[in-house]
């Protein structure tokens, strides 16, 4: 199953694109975060995607704040769009553990994410 991780920020999206089988995630790009729509849409049915994941900014206190109440409502919004099933998964830290001389943070966020999401996919099925 081809995935698209999504690390959403107010002023740029990370993305990043694994599969189920070889349990891989690969950082793609950033794009802005106004008017994604047309870009993403394009973007899931050339790459095949059949599932999206999106990072949820909870607090460390595992709540939702302001920010994971965007998110969620993106994330419905582009679901509904898209027509594709959309899963958020807890995104804390990931940005901690990018290296500082990445050259796309947000991509490769967002490739964490889905290698996280991955892993925990794997641990079910098992």
């Amino acid at each position: 199953m081809r995935i698209l991780a999504i690390d959403h920020g107010s002023k740029r999206i990370g993305l990043a694109v694994g599969d189920t089988g070889h349990g891989v995630a690969t950082p793609l790009k950033s794009i802005g975060a106004h008017d994604v729509f047309g870009e993403l849409r394009a973007f899931v049915a050339k790459e095949n995607i059949e599932r999206i994941v999106i990072g949820m900014p909870l607090t460390l206190r595992g709540e939702k704040g302001a920010q994971a109440q965007k998110v969620e409502a993106f994330g419905k919004k582009l679901g509904s769009l898209l027509n594709l099933p959309v899963e958020f998964f807890d995104e804390r830290l990931t940005s901690k553990m990018v290296l500082k001389d990445t050259q796309d943070k947000d991509a490769a966020a967002a490739a964490i994410l889905l290698s996280d999401w991955l892993q925990a996919y794997q641990n079910k099925k098992t």
